[in-house]
């Protein structure tokens, strides 16, 4: 504050509509909110890997086979551009945290494209296949966790049956 001897900073606290609504009885906690939209991605998890499937595939669709080099003028760019674009933006919050790298990367290759700097057709090409693989890898991903919750809840089935959890190339012991 002006004038004030403390050299401390105020915080003025600003109540909105939002922040009544939240506090409000009924409502859930943050926690709950939290645990239903995890729920709820994971519950779209199979669509999204069907719509992802199909974007890249109307993208690579969209580029032409082979070029020297790729300007503003080609009437493609547009359409990859908005495909490009769809994964970026909502791959992430599926859990594509490497799918939407590449793509980030991609549309600022396109975007520079866009503004009238030539670049050559290998860059495109290049990304488009780091798209692939970072598809591949999230695959490979998802399947290793699902295998590494898999052996979790076992352990914790053997633990509450009495057993304890094996040494690597051991039996399981009573505990």
């Amino acid at each position: 504050m002006p004038g004030s001897a403390s050299g401390e900073a105020s915080v003025i606290f600003i109540h909105t509509r939002f922040q009544s609504m939240a506090r409000r009885p009924g409502g859930i906690s943050r926690e709950r909110a939290i645990e239903m939209a995890e729920a709820h991605l994971d519950q779209l998890q199979p669509d999204f890997s069907a719509w992802l499937d199909r974007e890249l595939e109307l993208m690579m669709n969209a580029i032409p086979a082979d070029g020297s080099e790729v300007s503003s003028s080609d009437r493609w760019i547009e359409a990859a551009y908005a495909h490009c674009r769809a994964v970026r933006d909502v791959g992430a919050t599926m859990g594509f945290d490497l799918v939407t790298f590449v793509a980030n990367n991609l549309c600022e290759v396109i975007e520079i494209v866009r503004a009238g700097v030539e670049c050559p057709f290998d860059t495109i090409n290049c990304h488009v296949r780091a798209l692939l693989l970072a598809r591949q890898d999230a695959d490979h991903g998802r399947g290793a966790r699902r295998l590494r919750d898999s052996i979790a809840e076992v352990d914790a089935s053997a633990e509450s049956a009495g057993f304890a959890a094996p040494e690597i190339g051991g039996k399981p012991k009573r505990t």
